[in-house]
């Protein structure tokens, strides 16, 4: 129960920040005025910037998760091979070491549920 309530608030945390994040307006009106000195600051140059700053690491960003996709993918099928391997190494009846994929298989993917 702990660990679904936490989880919930969790969950419900990261959409209140997505919201919050949401209302962030990119786009710039025509100006705004700084507080000590009063006079109009021009934001269309520096919103320009922050865009194309914004654009660059969100494009960095989505290169980085693909470039770990494919690590994981490497690792999840590397290591899979390996545990069907091992798990494929049975005895038989006489107690001889035998490569048997077929048990292997078996052990990995269950897929015989007949009754005994």
């Amino acid at each position: 129960m702990f660990i679904a309530l936490t989880g919930a608030i969790g969950i419900f945390f990261a959409a209140f920040l997505f919201y919050l994040v949401s209302r962030v307006q990119l786009e710039s009106g025509p100006g705004t005025e700084d507080s000590e000195t009063g006079t109009l600051i021009d934001t269309a140059d520096s919103d320009a910037e922050l865009l194309i700053i914004y654009l660059t690491i969100r494009q960095g960003a989505k290169d980085f998760l693909w470039a770990e996709y494919k690590i994981c993918f490497i690792f999840i099928a590397l290591f899979g091979a390996v545990i069907f391997i091992l798990v494929s190494h049975t005895a038989d009846s006489a107690g001889v070491s035998v490569w048997d994929f077929n048990a292997g298989t078996s052990r990995v993917l269950p897929l015989n549920t007949a009754c005994a």
